[in-house]
């Protein structure tokens, strides 16, 4: 058997302190004492003492070999390589001692320790391996590319590092799991989530165009940074042709065409009544109005002609046309007149008197736009044209497209936003005057009405030049709104039967009377005064106060009128 050592050691206890390490692997620890007296042998022939590392444990080292070391057979404890050789000082036992350890090592690496594993990378897999082997051992895998089987995951190499010593290699290796490391998402506008996904390794399935990717690593293992486009949903913003990224509610103003019309009123005139004939217009009116804005991302630049029926649209709400309107005739004095006129911004209403044409055979009692008509010549007044009643309608108001991004094949995408409304009815406003009623309503609203009869008088009835009123000699009754904003008024006349007393003082006149009635008063002749006027507080109508003999108009309430002297 081979001995290993030389005459001036001893090993302590005569045997080495045994280690069973992991893997199948050995460690021996030898503790000798230094036989010789001198001290010089420990400077310039310590090589003589200390073997060199990775010298096997059974190989010969030195002279002088003594019979008190003998090695432990290779058989025994295979592959023992020295580690560490020292010289440590034993307080407790005043003295040095030699210390040599040998491991179990080849020119194999094997695994050091049980591997470490964790998932704190987003849930993936990380294992970290220890190994040992030889100095000069070959170590051939490629980072990124070299893979385990770990527990039927599949890891790549992230990192590996060795460290190096005359002794032995000792190697750490990190093995990744590839997936999705991490995923963060931040809401852009107009509905469009972006979507940042950094992936282990392999670059995985990803929603959206691409707009943004980079590499990176951690721990070595290369990483990749895609970042995406979607909608709401979760989906690509880009679908075949286009998608609907986002839909919302928002307030958007609105411009109701005016309306033009012919009106037909009577003129009250001196010695006669005219039909007077002539445009009415009411103004346009804007106002806020909800409208659906649809977000959309398409790869052409183009509008279509489905995106005016967008979101059941009957199409784009864009009038080219405005109402018109015409005049002739042969007005009084024989003098010739004829107009044409663009109401822009307003639409022609139909009425019974949209049209008016012929002559006029009952002489010069209608008028046409404040013209008066000549008998028996021929006069006309129409309008027409203009947009349709866009209330109760949907449109399209808006279609608009601009380039939204580029991706990373510098493809352009854009963003069309579409803005569609159903038009709500247009409110009036209505004025009832004498009764209640009033506010805004919508056109064909039927709006109740009222009013109340005071005392002494008598309801006459409703009239109004606008609307239908449903039973005008009715207190209560209805109004049918017209499209425009329109005036109910309640008329009254005060009650005949009803009398007043009526006092003269200093004159004559006195007793109970009707309203309105005209009473002859006569101021009484005093000795030694002279009349100068009439007076009265009660109301009513003194027609000549200065004359001593006049006329009174009675109020409808008792009254007391005085003749005044000096």
């Amino acid at each position: 058997m081979s001995n290993q050592g030389t005459i001036r050691l001893k090993v302590t206890n005569g045997a080495p302190a045994i280690e069973k390490l992991w893997n199948g692997r050995f460690k021996l620890e030898f503790f000798c004492d230094n036989n010789s007296p001198r001290e010089d042998w420990y400077y310039e022939n310590v090589s003589a003492l200390l073997p060199e590392y990775g010298i096997l444990q059974a190989t010969n080292f030195g002279s002088g070999v003594s019979e008190d070391w003998e090695a432990i057979p290779d058989s025994v404890y295979p592959n023992m390589r020295l580690v560490l050789a020292e010289y440590p000082y034993n307080v407790r036992a005043g003295k040095h001692y030699v210390k040599l350890t040998y491991e179990t090592l080849t020119a194999s690496w094997v695994e050091e320790k049980d591997e470490d594993t964790d998932y704190e990378l987003n849930g993936l897999k990380r294992v970290s391996r220890t190994f040992v082997a030889l100095p000069g051992t070959v170590y051939d895998k490629v980072v990124g590319t070299s893979t385990i089987d770990s527990g039927g995951t599949t890891l790549y190499l992230g990192s590996f590092k060795i460290e190096k010593t005359d002794a032995k290699w000792e190697l750490t290796e990190v093995w990744f799991e590839a997936g999705t490391l991490s995923e963060s998402r931040s809401n852009e506008s107009e509905g469009v989530i972006k979507v940042t996904t950094v992936f282990f390794h392999t670059a995985g399935v990803t929603v959206g165009p691409i707009i943004a990717q980079s590499t990176d690593n951690i721990d070595g293992l290369p990483t990749i940074s895609i970042t995406t486009l979607q909608g709401a949903n979760g989906e690509s913003i880009i679908g075949s042709g286009e998608r609907l990224a986002n839909s919302y509610e928002q307030l958007s103003q609105f411009t109701y065409p005016g309306i033009a019309k012919i009106d037909r009123t009577t003129v009250a005139g001196s010695g006669a009544s005219y039909i007077s004939y002539q445009w009415k217009l009411a103004p346009p009116a804007q106002g806020l109005i909800e409208v659906t804005t649809y977000v959309i991302f398409q790869s052409s630049p183009q509008i279509s002609p489905s995106d005016y029926t967008y979101g059941g649209a009957k199409g784009l709400w864009n009038p080219l046309s405005w109402a018109s309107g015409e005049t002739y005739g042969i007005g009084f004095g024989y003098t010739p007149f004829a107009e044409s006129k663009g109401f822009r911004g307003y639409r022609a209403v139909p009425s019974s008197h949209s049209v008016y044409e012929g002559p006029n055979t009952s002489g010069p009692n209608y008028l046409i736009n404040g013209n008066r008509i000549y008998a028996g010549n021929q006069a006309g007044i129409s309008i027409k044209g203009g947009p349709e009643d866009p209330a109760g309608n949907t449109y399209t108001l808006n279609v608009k497209i601009t380039p939204a991004f580029e991706d990373t094949s510098d493809v352009t995408s854009y963003k069309k936003v579409i803005s569609v409304a159903t038009i709500p009815l247009r409110p009036y406003l209505l004025t009832v005057n004498g009764g209640n009623g009033s506010g805004e309503y919508e056109n064909g609203e039927i709006v109740p009405i009222s009013t109340t009869v005071g005392t002494g008088e008598i309801f006459t009835g409703w009239r109004s030049d606008d609307g239908e009123i449903q039973d005008s000699s009715a207190t209560s009754t209805n109004f049918v709104m017209p499209d425009e904003s329109a005036i109910v008024t309640a008329s009254f006349a005060y009650d005949p039967s009803i009398l007043y007393e009526l006092d003269v003082y200093f004159g004559s006149g006195d007793g109970d009377h009707a309203y309105n009635t005209q009473v002859t008063l006569v101021a009484d002749n005093r000795a030694g005064k002279t009349f100068t006027h009439w007076s009265t507080n009660d109301g009513g109508i003194i027609w000549s106060p200065s004359n001593a003999t006049t006329t009174y108009s009675m109020p409808p309430n008792s009254a007391l009128v005085t003749a005044n002297y000096t």
